[in-house]
């Protein structure tokens, strides 16, 4: 018997009482099973009816008693993104770049299964990772996605890490889906970017590459930059539903907190004219970076140039994701942040987000 059959078995017909130790257990509850139905003019045999009934309680508890289960099964219900014609508003896509904290080293099981179903079906992703790396050490597959694909625990896999991975996405994403909109007041009347905010679904749209530094690699002439603005564009034309660019993140300067003084005094001025650049390329919108953590010696400078940048007039609407020195954003043994503090970044990114729009 097919899970149908019982389901349209148990929709119609003559009833029958299960006896009280037949009980579905749900946490700390226990709930009867009764009034089970089947067809009056059923022809099945008593053993039959017998299994069928076990068959259906084993699932019912199955399905009750398993939070993973649930998870698992919404999942499954929301693997395509909806097409254009099934939609009416646009919906927000934002921009993520950076290096590799954006691309992320976070182990996929530690994401919490509530941040995980308050995203799932609702945030969709495109991403493009480690290209760079990809040419360097002669692997042969990308990492990039196929298309659009739903930000689940196993959405983004690294060929050059060789395993399932996550960046700030995800507590990003649960950051801006938690929102009541009440910050966009007004909003629509302006005909700015947040006019079809509070969003029911959001896109992300990935472009983060391992080692890179801004004042060469992400220059307009530099080896990412044209690539970059060539994998915006794709992704924003073929978003499965009429999308809007909302905002972009960003998380970098790792790599200068290893260079000179130089690199470093000139840092805050050359992420002025970055965020300009993209404003150019890609239309206003807000800019969000978040400050690092990383092995350098010349962090804390790095991460006050990253802030003097975001509170500029020239760089507005803009703001800075803070993080406090004394927060104890773990680190893995590379250096990179690990699951906990990827979720912390994720977070503090989306606040400072919706801070902007809270100013405007």
């Amino acid at each position: 018997w097919s899970f149908q059959d019982i389901l349209a078995s148990y929709q119609e017909g003559e009833s029958f009482k299960t006896s009280p130790e037949d009980t579905l257990l749900t946490g700390d509850k226990a709930e009867t099973v009764a009034d089970v139905s089947w067809p009056q003019n059923s022809m099945r045999s008593k053993g039959e009816t017998s299994m069928i009934s076990s068959l259906f309680r084993s699932i019912l508890w199955v399905m009750l008693a398993s939070d993973e289960i649930a998870l698992a099964l919404r999942i499954a219900s929301d693997m395509t993104p909806p097409s254009r014609e099934a939609t009416g508003d646009a919906k927000p896509i934002y921009i993520l770049a950076g290096q590799s904290n954006m691309v992320g080293r976070g182990v996929p099981i530690e994401v919490p299964n509530d941040i995980l179903a308050s995203i799932s079906g609702r945030t969709f992703i495109r991403y493009d990772h480690d290209r760079n790396f990809v040419a360097k050490y002669g692997i042969n597959a990308p990492s990039r996605s196929e298309g659009w694909q739903p930000l689940e625990r196993d959405t983004q896999y690294s060929t050059v890490l060789e395993k399932y991975h996550f960046g700030p996405e995800i507590a990003l994403a649960h950051t801006l889906l938690a929102s009541d909109g009440s910050h966009y007041t007004g909003a629509k009347d302006r005909g700015d970017c947040h006019d079809f905010l509070p969003p029911s679904r959001i896109y992300f749209a990935k472009f983060a590459q391992g080692s890179t530094n801004l004042h060469t690699h992400w220059a307009e002439d530099g080896p990412i930059y044209k690539d970059f603005v060539d994998f915006v564009k794709e992704a924003i034309e073929s978003a499965p539903e009429p999308c809007k660019l909302a905002g972009v993140f960003w998380l970098q300067g790792e790599a200068e907190s290893c260079q000179s003084a130089a690199i470093v005094n000139s840092h805050e001025q050359v992420l002025v004219e970055f965020i300009g650049r993209l404003r150019t390329d890609f239309g206003a919108c807000p800019f969000v970076a978040s400050q690092i953590k990383w092995r350098g010696r010349k962090v804390s400078r790095v991460n006050d140039s990253i802030a003097k940048a975001c509170s500029r007039r020239d760089a507005a609407p803009a703001a800075c994701a803070l993080l406090d020195p004394t927060e104890p954003l773990s680190s893995l043994r590379c250096q990179h942040l690990d699951s906990t503090s990827l979720l912390t970044v994720g977070r503090k990114m989306g606040e400072a987000y919706l801070a902007i729009a809270n100013a405007r």
